[in-house]
């Protein structure tokens, strides 16, 4: 079994897991695709611990992060999803049906670019530490 991460550092400041509620907060007018990287799900777990749960039927699990970037004192916003790629979603006859560990390309959302290359520098890191 597997500890759970909840928070870290990055290049600019510290990160967290967080909840709904506060990810809406920092993200005020709402969250967008900003843009996507490709990891392995385990790479994506060690990196940010073991992702929520969603039943919405497009997105099968995410992280939500709020990253504080220290020089600026603000939040950044960001998430990781597998918009429409497996489990139960249907799409021009037929179920995509993959599990999280068979996805490679995750989609990151936010309010900014700046949510991408958070979330890139965390996983470069984790993957330079477990090499």
């Amino acid at each position: 079994m597997s500890k759970d991460i909840t928070s870290g550092v990055w290049d600019s400041g510290t990160w967290e897991k967080v909840e709904w509620d506060f990810y809406h907060q920092i993200a005020r007018k709402g969250s967008s695709y900003q843009g996507f990287i490709n990891a392995r799900y385990e790479d994506l777990v060690a990196a940010f611990g073991e992702p929520r749960e969603c039943s919405d039927g497009k997105v099968q699990v995410e992280w939500l992060i709020a990253f504080y970037d220290e020089a600026e004192d603000r939040y950044i916003p960001a998430s990781i999803y597998d918009w429409k790629m497996g489990g139960m979603y249907w799409s021009n006859g037929a179920y995509y049906g993959l599990t999280p560990e068979m996805i490679t390309t995750w989609h990151i959302g936010g309010v900014s670019l700046n949510a991408v290359g958070c979330v890139k520098s965390v996983l470069a890191r984790e993957v330079r530490a477990a090499a």
